[in-house]
């Protein structure tokens, strides 16, 4: 069971602030989704991930509170088509004008996740420093910055073990977006 730490829990109040100006942020970027529809997606799904009020922050809440169909939202977070290097792109440039500073530090931190089932790309049994064991997970590569105004992750990368796993993975991915 995972224990949350009360110092790291976001006020109700602070939440419905911060969905009231939900709009005005994600304006800027959703130029770089395309049609309208995956507008309104972006919107469903990061304000479905910062409630407070739901047990689970997954797709099928999400989808629920709103009363739409699970299957196009999940395209849209897994298969969506857009060019992820004009998002970050822009984040990062937001990063340097609202959290910029000469005491600016770049933090790296590779970090395994444990996987239980055989779908996800790049899974295999390899050492995790989270479990402390050699363990089924996946591993990715994480990048913050940090200055005195504040902190925020910057890129990540998921790291894919040796050649022959990556045909495994490129079979995975297709298997689970057929469902």
């Amino acid at each position: 069971m995972t224990t949350v730490n009360p110092e790291w829990s976001v006020p109700g109040s602070s939440i419905e602030t911060m969905l009231e100006d939900l709009d005005e942020f994600l304006d800027p970027y959703l130029k770089h989704f395309g049609r309208r529809e995956t507008h309104r997606h972006a919107r469903m799904y990061l304000e479905g991930r910062m409630q407070t009020n739901m047990r689970r922050r997954t797709m099928e809440p999400i989808t629920m509170k709103h009363e739409v169909p699970r299957r196009p939202l999940q395209m849209f977070v897994g298969a969506g088509v857009w060019k992820d290097e004009p998002v970050l792109l822009h984040m990062r440039g937001q990063v340097a004008e609202e959290l910029g500073s000469s005491d600016g530090v770049l933090l790296m931190d590779g970090s395994g996740m444990e996987k239980f089932g055989t779908e996800s790309v790049g899974v295999k049994r390899q050492w995790c420093g989270r479990l402390g064991k050699v363990e089924n997970c996946q591993k990715g590569e994480f990048l913050c910055y940090s200055s005195h105004k504040g902190y925020t992750l910057v890129g990540q990368r998921l790291y894919l073990p040796s050649n022959g796993q990556v045909i495994v993975n490129v079979v995975r991915r297709r298997i689970s977006r057929r469902r």
